[in-house]
């Protein structure tokens, strides 16, 4: 099976473009998801866009980790990691 994409949360409707994305562990906002399946995230006053999860990650922490767990969406009060959405997609496939 190939890898599963942001944009196949997406396509699935796991995920919705514009959503706000926020650090799992302390629940802050910090990235927006594009239509397209980018992130945008802001760190030190710069605006850049990530294609995958981990570089959007790695942007605002300044060392490499696994972007999948990093970034969620809010729920109700909760918030699930994208790979949460991701191993339900799988599931399903």
């Amino acid at each position: 099976m190939a890898e599963i994409t942001i944009e196949d949360l997406i396509k699935n409707d796991l995920l919705q473009p514009s959503t706000d994305l926020y650090k799992v562990k302390t629940g802050e906002k910090l990235g927006k998801l594009n239509e397209n399946g980018t992130i945008t995230v802001v760190s030190d006053g710069v605006e850049k866009t990530y294609e995958y999860p981990s570089g959007a990650a790695r942007w605002i922490e300044k060392l490499s980790l696994n972007g999948w767990t990093y970034w969620g969406i809010k729920k109700g009060q909760e918030i699930v990691s994208l790979n949460e959405l991701r191993e339900k997609l799988k599931s399903t496939i």
